[in-house]
């Protein structure tokens, strides 16, 4: 028998934070020993999946591919610790799906007694949704019953078995089944023996105990009358079940239960909301109710400030006395398809719209009309035209469009509804009503469609304000290029309305500004069209949400954190002064069917499955599985409400205090006690990690929920501090301690954006200024490209984003004069997902003098798991051009963005005894040029780098040095023959470095060089190297592959040049050894030490190991050792201390 159990989750439209770093290699099967009951009652290891700083996801604890095709389904690299994938603690197990299938994990545990076991564990999966998880003990055929559906906030699991005699070597397994792209995390795994009857009743005695202490200190004025007398009921019965002595365990379990929720729902009695002075009578504070007719419809059920069950007509004007005087209500053509099946999001057709409508204007509030003209969502990714409007032409549209609008608005009007104001489209960046500005005619077209549009309000009545609607605040110039366009191609509105999410669309007082010169600059008015904040960091109806709750922001995610968004928005409007008219937060009463969560946090599975009908047959969720048809690139299952947590209700229906922020605005409220709101999250760019470790601050600033501020002193996290090592951007976590409102003891966290930059030779590196200074070339994205410079940026606002429904094909560059004899490297910044093993994903440097090339690969490993590529350097001299670019071609929908581009100096060079100048130049003239000067001034304001500073980890072979006589030892690269050059090919990957003097390798040929780990494998390498070799400490083994991008290439037509740091400290005495394996021979391979790395020329790519033995030890014979090295040149190196050995074999002969 299976008891199961969830934890609060589902999935969230790939918002998720997604996490995989590290590399995929062979897992050898582990066996755990287990220590008797009395000692441990833990049976797994190492199940806090990475937690200590010694784990090893390799060692053996966990093993991988238990009879199915799990490394076939993850790919390489697909399974690693992250703390990406950590469910409140360091460390947890991310596993990407690169194609469906099933990928199983399991340890054998050496001693298992008979009895009766709970495996537990937290998982959660991003992306897809459609994720199954089971066990399976003994073996893998041996499944429990039950199986879990994984969904994307993290959730509880519970199972339980059975073994009736002592077990040895007894799997205990897990299998995961998902489709492609599929994100899966999980955490704190537990295998433990069963409590027994008596066990479980004290347990939950205690439990009830406890539930009940939390209650005694709490103060009665704090709290809402209605949610007081609630918590009072439930203690009263709690103490009649401690009471009852034959009370069974459920029972028990249940009062405490209800303890526990009633707890939860005490609302607080008031909440601080600062007045805005000389706020206007008619500024607008209204809310979005599209949803509300089908949330009811799914059973639903609001509720007045004392708890009572309201109709409504009681709702609505609940709304208008809370301060709400406008609603908005979208509306979309035919939201069904051809079985009248609705699409899901409210199915907001116009016979809703006419309801809610109607409900409003009695309840004495103005109504705003949003059409989409679109039969489902309509915002910046998609403008989907009405099914009826495919196939016609952009005058026919415009024609379609004004009838709509003309005909529809009438019977609204006819119905009662008291229409102030209908937008034109929604979101509308890129196109309406499947006109594009992709398209042949452009803005024109869209512009057509808003003429008419607006003309069709115009007939109806001059009464009504027209509005158009557009997102994107923050990034530079949006609006001021939007509504110049709107000027030129004289669209009559009156409105310019913007979506504002203040987690993505910058400061409130950018809001300001760009509103501000819209309204100045064309007398328009100003609004916000859609707003939203959470209050509660939980999941209601067992979908999950799109609020990444994970991160620290500058507002509380609570009922004060919403007032605080409500009122800081409206305030921002305010400041346009007359222009600025109002807001509206959207969807405030999107509360869940059912809640779908028991009191322990757990998921009740039969009320999710009726949440999930729900959804297909009321359309309350945000998207059915009918609309896939419709909407196939954004829809693959049906879904729940992903906002509920943004809500101004609670799950049960309930009003919050933050409702009133509409009303209170205009006097001002009070909380009824003061208590630590919020830390603020901070910045820090550097130019180094010591200065960046020296800047971290000792204090931070806290606000209470009465907008007063304090300096708390904070503790930052030592092992991310440790973990700086270079130029990239990292997240600090930091810790403070304070006072709640009841004097007891807490902790609140935040967290440092520590950016450790370089001073970059580029002009908008991250991207601040949207595309300016680059050079952006579609080379085959069949014109589906889609890039936006502003969405899902490593730090600051600015980011390239790219999209394509098609394959992508794509790049961007710079180029820039250098002033400074020095050798350069670039890097950058990259997330993303939906790739393959295919893509070809790469930033490149280019000496456009000379012609050397350093690239450096990467791939997409998830949303926000950001990638840092280094490309090794290239010398440059000065009046040298050097070009950066980045190069993504990738499988059609992949998606990501970039970020912070840099090109750098590693090391100084002298002036050679001729310098190549720019009349040697082997590149095209018409590459795009600009002055080198410090980039990213907005990213890194406090950055105090040196351009004389060289990163000393940067340093290697390319660093020239100076005779006494001032002459340069060593120069560029370059073989000269008159004007002609021979192009250096340059790879790196890993610390390994490749260079091509030959032209042997493609411009395409991307090098992988990966540490392998597998200790079996390095036992096997290792016992072979000792048949040849005494005194060996230590074996070292790297896979080094090639991909010309459609084949590996393992034998080339000529040599290249590799070199690499030593993987080791050599001690006195003792040596290196070369050796290259083929099959079952190993074979000796020349090198040498070059400025302390290892150099060494092969023609062959596969598994190298590099061996450390001792130097007095004789070296054993009998093997065919290849490319002899001259017997000078290995006494050379014995004198220096130093032999090397290169073992290349192949991973099937090797492990057979």
């Amino acid at each position: 028998m299976v008891r199961i159990k969830w934890m609060k989750g589902a999935a969230c439209l790939g918002l998720t934070a997604a996490l995989l770093a590290g590399q995929l290699v062979t897992a050898v099967p582990g066996v755990v020993t287990a220590q008797a009951a009395e000692q441990r009652s833990e049976f797994f290891t190492d199940g806090d999946l990475g937690d200590d700083a010694g784990d090893d996801l390799w060692s053996g604890n966990w093993s991988f591919a238990d009879g199915d095709n799990t490394w076939s389904v993850v790919g390489d690299g697909g399974i690693a610790y992250s703390s990406y994938a950590a469910n409140n603690t360091k460390s947890g197990l991310g596993i990407y799906f690169n194609t469906e299938g099933t990928v199983s994990m399991y340890q054998t545990i050496a001693d298992l007694p008979a009895g009766s076991y709970t495996i537990t564990g937290y998982a959660k999966e991003s992306n897809i949704g459609n994720t199954e998880l089971a066990v399976y003990t003994g073996a893998y055929d041996q499944m429990l019953d039950e199986k879990a559906t994984v969904n994307g906030q993290f959730q509880k699991f519970s199972f339980t078995f059975t073994v009736d005699q002592d077990m040895t070597d007894y799997k205990v397994g897990f299998q995961i089944t998902s489709a492609q792209g599929a994100w899966v995390c999980l955490d704190s795994l537990s295998l433990t023996e069963r409590a027994s009857d008596e066990e479980e009743r004290a347990e939950a005695l205690a439990e009830l105990d406890s539930a009940v202490t939390a209650c005694s200190n709490l103060r009665e004025s704090y709290y809402r009358a209605s949610s007081w007398s609630a918590l009072q009921n439930a203690l009263t019965a709690a103490e009649t079940i401690k009471e009852k002595e034959d009370a069974a365990t459920e029972e028990i379990r249940d009062a405490a239960d209800a303890v526990k929720t009633a707890r939860n729902q005490l609302k607080q009695a008031s909440l601080h909301v600062e007045k805005i002075e000389n706020l206007s009578s008619d500024f607008i504070k209204g809310v979005d109710l599209s949803s509300y007719v089908s949330v009811t419809d799914s059973g639903a059920v609001f509720k007045d400030w004392d708890g009572n069950v309201i109709g409504d007509e009681a709702f609505f004007n609940l709304i208008k006395e809370a301060g709400v005087n406008y609603v908005r209500v979208r509306v979309w053509n035919n939201p069904y398809d051809s079985d009248g099946n609705g699409y899901g999001g409210g199915n907001s057709d116009l016979d809703k719209a006419k309801k809610i409508g109607k409900l409003a204007s009695d309840a004495g509030m103005k109504v705003l009309i949003d059409f989409h003209y679109s039969d489902f969502w309509a915002d910046p990714d998609r403008q989907t035209a009405p099914k009826e409007w495919t196939d016609l032409s952009v005058s026919e549209k415009a024609d379609a469009v004004y009838e709509y609008t003309k005909d529809s608005l009438q019977e609204l009007v006819d119905a009662g509804v008291d229409v102030g104001m209908v937008q034109i489209g929604n979101e509308t960046n890129h196109g309406i009503a499947g006109v594009m500005e992709s398209s042949e005619g452009g803005w024109t077209d869209i512009c057509t469609i808003f003429s008419a549009g607006s003309r069709a309000v115009r007939k109806i009545s001059e009464d009504i304000l027209v509005a158009v609607h557009f997102t994107d605040p923050q990034t530079p110039g949006n609006y001021e290029k939007i509504s110049a366009t709107l000027n030129e191609n004289h669209v009559d509105y009156d409105v310019f309305a913007s979506s504002y999410y203040p987690s993505m669309h910058g400061s409130m007082e950018n809001l300001t500004n760009v509103l501000k010169q819209v309204a100045d600059t064309y007398g328009k008015k100003v609004m916000v069209a859609e707003t939203s904040w959470a209050w509660t960091k939980e999941d209601g109806d067992g979908y999950g949400n799109s609020f990444d709750a994970s991160k620290n922001y500058d507002y509380s995610i609570s009922e004060q954190g919403q007032a605080n968004i409500l009122r800081d928005v409206m305030q921002a409007v305010a400041n346009v002064e007359d222009a600025g008219i109002g807001m509206f937060y959207w969807e405030p009463a999107w509360i869940p069917a059912s809640y779908a969560y028991q009191a322990d946090g757990s998921l009740n599975s039969s009320i999710y499955s009726e949440n999930l009908e729900k959804w297909k047959e009321c359309g309350c969720g945000w998207a059915s599985e009918y609309a896939k048809i419709y909407d196939k690139d954004h829809v693959d299952q049906t879904g729940g409400s992903v906002i509920d947590n943004q809500a101004l209700f609670d799950f049960e229906g309930n009003p919050l205090e933050s409702l009133n922020v509409f009303k209170y605005v205009n006097t001002g409220c009070e909380a009824s006690y003061k208590v630590l709101d919020v830390v603020k999250t901070i910045s820090v760019n550097a130019s180094s990690v010591e200065e960046a470790k020296s800047l971290m601050p000792g204090t931070i600033e806290g606000t209470y929920n009465d907008g007063s501020t304090e300096q708390f002193a904070v503790t930052w996290d030592e092992d991310a501090l440790n973990a700086i090592s270079g130029f990239n951007v990292y997240q600090i976590p930091g810790t403070i301690t304070y006072q709640d409102e009841y004097g007891v003891t807490k902790t609140m966290t935040t967290s440092c954006t520590l950016a450790v930059l370089p001073d970059s030779l580029l002009q908008n590196g991250d991207f601040e200024e949207g595309e300016e200074h680059w050079t952006v070339t579609d080379n085959g994205s069949a014109g589906k490209l889609e890039l936006k410079w502003n969405d899902t940026p490593l730090r600051g606002e600015g980011a390239m984003h790219f999209w394509s429904s098609e394959a992508l094909d794509f790049s961007i560059e710079q180029t820039v004069t250098v002033s400074q004899n020095a050798s350069y490297a670039a890097s950058m910044q990259i997330q993303g997902g939906s790739g393959s093993d295919s893509d070809h994903i790469y930033i490149e440097v280019t000496n456009l003098t000379t012609g050397e090339t350093a690239a450096q690969n990467t791939a997409l490993a998830g949303y926000t798991n950001w990638q840092n590529p280094n490309t090794a350097s290239v010398k440059a001299y000065t009046g040298n051009k050097l070009r950066v670019k980045v190069v993504i071609q990738a499988a059609a929908s992949a998606w990501g963005s970039v970020d912070d581009v840099f090109l750098y100096k590693t090391g100084n060079l002298a002036t050679p005894d001729r310098k190549p100048d720019d009349g040697d130049s082997k590149t095209d003239g018409d590459s795009k040029t600009d002055g080198g000067s410090k980039a990213d001034d907005s990213k890194k304001e406090d950055s105090k780098g040196d351009e004389s500073k060289v990163d000393e980890s940067k340093k290697g072979s390319d660093e020239t040095k100076l005779s006494e006589s001032g002459i340069a030892e060593k120069t560029a690269d370059i073989e000269e023959t008159g004007s002609a050059k021979t192009e250096v090919k340059t790879l790196a990957s890993n610390g390994v470095v490749l260079k091509d003097s030959s032209g042997i390798l493609s411009t395409k040929t991307v090098l992988t060089a990966q540490k392998i780990t597998d200790s079996k494998m390095i036992k096997k390498v290792e016992e072979e190297v000792k048949k040849l070799l005494s005194g060996v400490k230590e074996v070292v083994l790297y896979e080094l592959n090639l991909n010309d991008g459609t084949t590996e290439l393992h034998q080339l037509d000529g040599k290249v040049e590799v070199s690499l740091d030593l993987p080791f400290t050599l001690g006195e005495n003792e040596i290196v050894k070369v050796y290259r394996v083929d099959n079952d021979q190993l074979i000796e391979c020349p090198s040498q030490i070059e400025n302390g790395k290892l150099v060494f020329t092969t023609d062959h790519f596969s598994t190298y190991a590099f061996v450390r033995a001792e130097v007095s030890q004789n070296v054993q014979t009998g093997v065919d050792s290849g490319d002899h090295t001259e017997a000078s040149g290995w006494l050379l190196l014995s004198m220096l201390g130093l032999t090397i050995v290169c073992a290349s074999l192949r991973r099937k002969r090797i492990l057979k």
